[in-house]
């Protein structure tokens, strides 16, 4: 399975997905023409060079602030289909990726107030500008009706800060009764049965 994971910027996106990798789900590494920062974790991104980079090489590609963002063809269809993935990717990103791999993927949307997204984009170092470019992206993008229920780009939608706690610490406590998971139980399920389960919070 790969589990897709969308929202605006400082939703809670990367911080939901690099719990679902602490227990065991395997990263898509996306490629990305942007500059490393100083806070970038070992392996988060493939960096290619601007005059290297090529549209046809890979599929969910997007622009963000002047920089090119893309999953590489052949490494996605290289990927060992008895494991369980996570990404985050944007709504375009989604639609072509469960196009693509239809069956094998599962997506559902984050939200999250404005201004927790913009104080936590501020906390980990963004600029200003691109924060307000960010917030005026998202804004205009995030259409519940166009997503969920005339386009079926999600699964499931999950919405407000308490929502999102909640998930994640019925996720944690799924995991942490199950540390000797036996190797019959499949984890992508159970995921899926929190996220159906979580839908009904709001």
């Amino acid at each position: 399975m790969i589990l897709v994971i969308s929202g605006p910027s400082g939703c809670g996106k990367t911080t939901l997905s690099g719990l679902f990798e602490v227990k065991g789900f395997k990263r898509i590494i996306t490629s990305t023409t942007r500059p490393r920062r100083l806070n970038d974790v070992k392996d988060q991104y493939f960096f290619v060079n601007k005059e290297d980079w090529n549209d046809d090489d890979y599929i969910c590609t997007t622009v963000i602030n002047d920089n090119h963002y893309g999953i590489s063809k052949d490494y996605l269809d290289e990927l060992n289909k008895e494991l369980n993935y996570v990404i985050v990717l944007d709504e375009v990103g989604t639609k072509e990726l469960k196009e693509r791999y239809p069956g094998w993927v599962y997506a559902f949307y984050l939200n999250t107030l404005e201004a927790t997204c913009r104080e936590r984009m501020k906390h980990r170092g963004d600029a200003d500008h691109n924060i307000d470019a960010r917030a005026q992206y998202d804004r205009e993008h995030n259409r519940y009706n166009y997503l969920i229920k005339e386009n079926d780009i999600y699964d499931d939608a999950l919405f407000g800060e308490m929502e999102v706690a909640v998930l994640m610490r019925q996720i944690m406590d799924w995991f942490n009764k199950n540390e000797e998971v036996d190797e019959h139980i499949d984890e992508g399920e159970a995921i899926l049965g929190l996220l159906h389960k979580n839908k009904d919070l709001s």
